[in-house]
């Protein structure tokens, strides 16, 4: 099994010990992305948005995605997009995922100008 498969497994079965796991990760994700470690951010972005490790719809959701964005990591802010998109862990905003996708797709990334046509699209 792969190490994409196995962590996504933990997001599945989150039992106390990896319930401890989680919130052990959070903590050392948050400290390295406190210190501008940019690929901390993106994992602390998705920690708030699924409320793995910390508590769901934590305010501090939105200044990670922020940070993640503007911390150029490839495909950073594709996801940052997305997560406003969905308004998963941070209030929903179209207009902000569009600024993103925006940014996404003027940086070369096919699948962040393919989210930007959708929402075009759906007006």
């Amino acid at each position: 099994m792969d190490i994409l498969a196995e962590q996504s497994l933990i997001f599945l079965k989150t039992t106390p010990e990896t319930a401890r796991i989680l919130t052990e990760a959070f903590r050392w994700f948050k400290k390295a992305a406190e210190q501008g470690k940019a690929d901390a951010q993106l994992p602390l972005a998705r920690a708030y948005r699924y409320g793995k490790g910390v508590e769901e719809k934590h305010p501090g959701g939105d200044q990670v995605v922020h940070q993640s964005g503007r911390a150029g990591e490839h495909g950073s802010h594709r996801r940052a997009a997305s997560l406003y998109l969905d308004g998963e862990g941070i209030e929903k905003d179209v207009k902000k995922a569009a600024e993103w996708f925006i940014k996404a797709a003027e940086q070369g990334d096919p699948m962040g100008e393919l989210r930007l046509r959708f929402i075009w699209k759906m007006g």
